[in-house]
């Protein structure tokens, strides 16, 4: 009997031959860890410190908590480890893209949990040597395009995602968010 693919197993294959690997760099005006091919790891558990009374625990795919103070304050559900691996598309950002390339339109959702049987895309994760900022990075190399969003906290202004969209193709692209 011959038994189908798991989700897992066709998204090892589609890739190169690239594994995982961490290493200190030097990005985004700091110091940072970066694990290249995060997901083919399992998902684990971070957190983004603060100075202040703000917190954060994220799962390295992306599902995420937060709050002041404590659980009575939290702006994003509060859940335990095991339903914030479970709580991407449900909990944190989503981000859609259409990507219009010379005759091709393509629909791209960086960070989605299909996106990895739909296409060949590298995602890697970034934490500062701080702990105070972490950075998803997912790389189209088809497209000719990276898309980033990280997370880091600000007294005044609560907790800040930035979103960075890089051309590395050197050919002109239209983007529709």
């Amino acid at each position: 009997m011959i038994l189908p693919e798991s989700p897992a197993q066709t998204q090892s294959r589609r890739h190169t031959a690239s594994e995982v690997s961490g290493e200190f760099v030097d990005r985004f005006g700091g110091r940072y860890y970066r694990i290249a091919h995060c997901d083919r790891l399992p998902p684990f558990f971070m957190n983004v410190v603060s100075a202040s009374d703000l917190w954060m625990f994220l799962a390295s795919n992306g599902g995420l908590t937060a709050g002041r103070i404590d659980a009575e304050h939290a702006l994003f559900p509060y859940k335990t480890v095991d339903r914030l691996y479970d709580s991407p598309g449900h909990t944190g950002p989503f981000t859609a893209l259409w990507v219009h390339s010379g005759e091709t339109q393509v629909l791209w959702e960086p960070f989605a949990t299909h996106t990895t049987r739909v296409h060949a895309v590298q995602r890697n994760l970034y934490k500062s040597i701080e702990g105070d900022r972490v950075c998803f990075e997912e790389i189209h190399p088809t497209l000719g395009l990276a898309f980033r969003y990280g997370w880091s906290s600000s007294e005044r202004y609560g907790f800040l995602r930035r979103c960075e969209l890089r051309n590395f193709s050197g050919r002109p692209v239209f983007v529709r968010l």
